[in-house]
């Protein structure tokens, strides 16, 4: 279902999150984008056991922070996802958020926009005012030498099993 803001509407696919609301508070220039899971239980396998055995445990929220589209603004997409956990092990799991950086709440394209700023030599600190992202984290993307990388690697397996299955 699209969103409308004004006369923009915005048509997302977010492959196993479908957009539910934007909300743009005028005072503080922050837009807020909420996606809900509608991946199904039985599609979800175990990461430690391998078996398509598990059920909803939990619902979970997180919210993260993304590339803002105009200056001094800033975005940040909610996603509402479930918690799993397997019938056979009794491990707990979380569905994976696509776009996310793996242990950080910051997108994959925020992170690349700021080490992008930091290979031209700007200091953290114009970074930061830049980019509206607190100096510890600007600091922590730039010194990380294997940040870019958990993130590449993060959005290119999707791709890759997308031509595998697609057959291309």
């Amino acid at each position: 279902m699209p969103l409308q803001t004004y006369d923009t509407q915005i048509n997302s696919v977010c492959q196993p999150f479908t957009p539910v609301s934007h909300s743009f508070d005028p005072k503080t220039l922050k837009s807020v984008y909420s996606f809900e899971s509608n991946r199904q239980t039985s599609d979800m396998r175990c990461p430690f056991y391998g078996k398509m055995n598990v059920y909803v445990h939990a619902r979970h929220s997180t919210e993260i922070k993304d590339f803002p589209f105009l200056p001094k603004h800033r975005q940040s997409l909610v996603f509402y996802y479930h918690g799993y956990k397997c019938r056979e092990c009794g491990h707990h799991f979380m569905e994976p958020i696509p776009a996310k950086v793996p242990n950080a709440r910051i997108t994959i394209r925020a992170a690349e926009w700021i080490k992008g700023l930091l290979s031209r030599n700007m200091p953290v600190s114009a970074v930061a005012e830049i980019t509206g992202f607190h100096w510890e984290t600007v600091k922590k993307i730039g010194s990380s030498r294997n940040f870019g990388e958990r993130a590449c690697s993060a959005i290119e397996y999707p791709l890759r099993a997308a031509s595998v299955f697609s057959g291309s």
